[in-house]
């Protein structure tokens, strides 16, 4: 196999200060681009090793491809304070088709794996495989478009579920979900649907009579989950005991060292005090030798003192050197220990207290669920005798509405007789259709109901007619849409009456509504409502489309509270001024003033200046800004006038996409020049 590996980099400091290698400090570092005919892995490699003080980190870090195959992942591998090597692990895969990838995460507490495959060809289907600390859940699912069938079942380590869904023909479709022991098959529910007529549905639903009870039971069981607290006290405990530990290992190496080097300290000092002995006895003799006539009475004592420093230093050195011995086999807790194991402790019991409220919630909601159930089914029959009544009333309405149209009708005959001629058969052909259309739904209902067995049968009748359950109704607007068009052509004439209903701008009367935001000495109200004041002396971006870029509008401080305000188009950039002055792109502009996509004019003293959905309104005599803006624009704005979307909670949302703590935060990341104040 051709291999063309490179080695971007690799390096390592070692510090030695014995010979045993344990005591080594080793730093280093890998970069590996590894490019073969198969593939390629680029790899990271850092690590850190005192063997001594337990202390041995290594990062390994991988990302790749191989045979269409792409993977990355990340491995933290130590040796704990036990010396015992330990893996913090994550890795994952996924083929270059998209249809199979796998996950891992493993650590010294929990171990999880997932992996998944997906068919993309007939009969489709879906594979996801879950282990939890050896602990494995399975779903499957098959679809087979062509039979058609669906089959799936979901594992877990008690039981085994499965769903199958197939059609025996055109008309009928039965469904199961059933669980599968050695003893045999239980159902739990099964479905049958069949199509008696073009337009009517019957469904049959049986399930296990204990049914309803077994879910109850089983969700409260899970409300009697062991102390979930319980592991993560676990692991705070072993995480603070293994700093703990590791402190006392750097500690007791550390005291160790200092201490062996201070009593060498201690050894050459006494040596240097017996040189200064010895230089002392031999300066005596020379100086009886040589006869010399000065005083020694002084040398001596120069020499005395020197010595008794040295003494004094000595015992120092060695009383420390005495100190860190013993320092270093006592075990001492490592800096804040005690409040961060208190922090845990504290921690843990909250979160068991709320684990139990909300089981207890849940438990009293499970034990409610046969009564809910029950009261269900009532609201079902409420629902299906408002149905019944709604469309007897609709039909009456449509009856009523119809008669009053054809009155109308009579008072404009003359007007658009041709019209009327040709489109009145057809227009009453409809009408009756349509009120056939709800006549039958009157029909729809629960024919049998009894929860004893666990039996429920419906039966619908539709709108519209289905050839077959396999698929969805084919609805064929053509015909509506030519008989229109032929009713519209004999009255081309009089469409100039409906013409100005057809100009009216819907968007003023239909949610979502205009919104409104202002800018006044400071003060600011949001889109939405908020309200709050600022100042300093910066640029600020005010509203902008983020979506489209329609409009952005910024103003610049100009100091003792003057603001201009620029807004800026796809075509034009327009500035408004303090001194009531505008600018088109850069010229003053004699109001009014029109273009393609803006137009401004002024009225008294107010500034008006309109665009595709928005419009600002400035005026001087208040230095206040007015900006409307239409509700096409519902969440799709940003800047200091706020989020517009009927939610004020989220009205400081900053340029990140992330809600503020506070109004200086918030601001801060609307500045338009970041070296103002």
């Amino acid at each position: 196999m051709h291999n063309s590996g490179n080695m971007l980099y690799d390096g390592m400091i070692e510090m030695r200060n014995s010979e045993d290698a344990d005591k080594h400090m080793v730093v280093y570092s890998r970069v590996e681009d590894d490019l073969t005919d198969m593939g390629r892995n680029f790899s990271f490699i850092f690590g850190i090793k005192h063997l001594i003080t337990t202390v041995n980190v290594q990062l390994l870090s991988h990302i790749g491809y191989i045979n269409d195959v792409y993977f990355t992942g990340t491995d933290i591998q130590y040796l704990n304070a036990d010396n015992e090597n330990k893996d913090i692990r994550v890795k994952g895969t996924i083929n270059n088709a998209l249809t199979e990838a796998a996950f891992e995460i493993m650590s010294p507490i929990k171990l999880m794996r997932f992996s998944g495959q997906v068919h993309t060809d007939s009969p489709y289907g879906i594979y996801l495989h879950n282990t939890v600390d050896e602990t494995p859940m399975v779903l499957e699912l098959n679809v087979d478009p062509t039979q058609p069938y669906i089959d799936g079942r979901i594992e877990i380590p008690d039981r085994v579920i499965s769903l199958e869904v197939y059609f025996i023909n055109d008309t009928f479709m039965r469904a199961a979900i059933y669980r599968e022991y050695s003893t045999g098959r239980v159902n739990d529910t099964s479905i049958t649907m069949r199509l008696h007529s073009s337009r009517i549905i019957s469904t049959s639903i049986n399930w296990r009579p204990a049914l309803v009870q077994d879910i109850t039971n089983y969700g409260l069981s899970l409300t009697t989950l062991s102390d979930i607290s319980m592991p993560l006290r676990d692991l705070g405990n072993s995480v603070s005991e293994e700093i703990d530990s590791k402190y006392n290992y750097i500690r007791q190496y550390t005291f160790s060292e200092l201490a062996t080097i201070s009593r060498l300290s201690v050894d050459k000092m006494r040596e240097v005090q017996q040189s200064i002995v010895v230089l002392k006895t031999r300066i005596n003799q020379d100086y009886v030798m040589a006869d010399f006539s000065m005083n020694m009475a002084v040398v001596d004592l120069l020499i005395d003192r020197v010595s008794q420093h040295y003494t004094t230093a000595i015992n120092r050195v060695d009383e420390f050197s005495n100190w860190m011995e013993t320092a270093a086999s006592v075990h001492v807790s490592y800096p804040n220990k005690a409040i961060v194991d208190t922090y845990i402790q504290s921690e843990c019991a909250m979160l068991e207290i709320t684990k139990q409220e909300v089981l207890r919630q849940i438990a009293a909601k499970i034990r409610l669920f046969p009564r809910t159930l029950q009261d269900g089914y009532v609201s079902v029959l409420q629902y299906h005798d408002y149905v019944r009544d709604s469309t007897a009333a609709m039909t009456d309405l449509i009856d009523f509405k119809y008669t009053a149209f054809r009155h109308i009708w009579a008072d404009v005959w003359n007007a658009i007789n041709a019209f009327a001629s040709l489109s009145g058969s057809n227009v009453t052909r409809r009408i009756d259709n349509v009120k056939q259309a709800f006549s039958d739904l009157q029909s729809t209902g629960v024919v049998l109901f009894d929860p004893v067995i666990g039996e429920l049968e419906t039966e619908v009748h539709l709108p519209m007619g289905v050839d077959s359950l396999k698929s969805l109704p084919n609805v064929n607007l053509t015909h509506y849409f030519t008989g229109l068009t032929s009713m519209m052509g004999s009255v081309r004439e009089a469409t100039s009456i409906l013409q100005d209903f057809f100009e009216v701008d819907v968007r003023s009367f239909i949610p979502p509504f205009t919104a409104s935001a202002s800018i006044s000495n400071g003060l600011v109200k949001t889109f939405d409502g908020t309200t709050y004041t600022i100042g300093g002396k910066c640029d600020y971006l005010l509203v902008g489309d983020l979506t489209d870029g329609n409009f952005i509008v910024y103003m610049e401080n100009q100091g003792k509270q003057r603001v201009k305000i620029v807004l800026t188009t796809h075509q034009h950039t327009v500035q408004i001024s303090p001194r009531k002055q505008v600018r088109i792109d850069g010229a003053l502009v004699i109001l009014p003033y029109r273009s393609h996509d803006v137009y401004v004019t002024k009225i008294g003293g107010t500034i008006i200046l309109t665009g595709s959905g928005f419009s600002l309104q400035h005026n001087s005599k208040t230095e206040s800004y007015h900006f409307s803006l239409s509700g096409w624009y519902h969440g799709k704005t940003g800047g200091l006038f706020g989020t517009y979307d009927n939610e004020p909670y989220n009205d400081l949302m900053a340029s990140t996409g992330k809600i503020s703590r506070n109004i200086t935060e918030f601001s801060k990341t609307w500045k338009l020049n970041e070296q103002c104040t």
